[in-house]
């Protein structure tokens, strides 16, 4: 695997630095406003939109391990940062049934549980495991420094717009932007061992 010097000259490290941060700004910021982010869509029960958005979380856990046996990591990836997009779009509409309240819940749901298991995956995979906790650790240190303002953010975006819409729309851009960094990532390493001799 990479040393942390090494690591940290690949562009796998950035990629993965600007995607979990992203991450981490959306998954932070929705966690602590979603409450009145749903109140204020319109929700009945938002208790029960949090346990369907808690169970969605579980079965993306399980799910995505299940795909980056098959199919590529940064496509994967890719499609786990856009989930939000669609949550964020229904409750930009106006007076969203509670279905499709739901189906908002569920996708925001689905991206934070599956997101960590990608990062995780993808970081074996292009650093190895010689340096791994040292690179990985400056990534999450970075990503949970920048999604420290998050709530803070989301609150002030509200005073500004009087509702929730600009903030859905700011997280919709960071989340395209996580995609599209965590596409770039480039080809995987299968085998460490193999490539090293």
């Amino acid at each position: 695997g990479h040393s942390i010097a090494k690591g940290l000259e690949t562009k796998a490290f950035y990629c993965l630095l600007i995607s979990f941060s992203c991450f981490s700004i959306y998954s932070l910021g929705i966690a602590t406003n979603l409450v009145p982010l749903l109140t204020e869509a319109g929700a009945t029960s938002v208790a029960s939109l949090a346990f369907a958005m808690g169970l969605a979380g579980i079965g993306a856990r399980l799910t995505v391990g299940y795909l980056l046996d098959r199919l590529p990591g940064n496509i994967i990836g890719m499609c786990t940062l856009l989930l939000p997009l669609i949550g964020c779009s229904i409750l930009l509409t106006d007076a969203p049934s509670n279905f499709m309240l739901a189906v908002a819940a569920i996708s925001f749901g689905a991206a934070i549980g599956a997101e960590m298991d990608v990062a995780l995956y993808l970081g074996t995979r292009h650093f190895g495991l010689k340096s791994f906790a040292g690179l990985f650790g400056i990534i999450i240190g970075c990503a949970a420094l920048l999604s420290s303002f998050s709530p803070w953010i989301a609150g002030k975006l509200h005073d500004i717009a009087g509702n929730y819409d600009l903030f859905l729309k700011v997280i919709m851009g960071i989340m395209t932007l996580g995609a599209l960094s965590i596409l770039m990532i480039g080809r995987e390493v299968p085998n460490w061992s193999a490539a090293e001799t």
